[in-house]
């Protein structure tokens, strides 16, 4: 249930990200095995490439994974996952 929670709180705040670099910290409510610790962290950052497109880069580091029989459960080292898009207007 709580990576359902984490998923849901990672969608609601990339869809508060406009432009620019912005780095988001999300934890959820009291981890079990490390409570006050950052989860995972995006950084996303959109450059124009001219007056109609631009493209996102998002960097996702995931340092804790949820699983149904151990709780939150450290990485052996972080998971960084990196995507790039491009996006054009008419």
């Amino acid at each position: 249930m709580k990576a359902r929670k984490a998923i849901a709180l990672t969608a609601t705040a990339m869809a508060f990200t406009v432009g620019g670099m912005t780095a988001v910290t999300l934890s959820s409510s009291s981890p079990a095995h490390a409570s006050g610790t950052t989860i995972e962290t995006i950084t996303e950052t959109k450059v124009m490439l001219n007056s109609n497109c631009y493209e996102t880069y998002e960097r996702r580091v995931t340092y804790y994974t949820h699983s149904v029989t151990k709780g939150w459960v450290l990485e052996p080292s972080p998971k960084v996952q990196t995507t790039k898009s491009e996006t054009c207007d008419k």
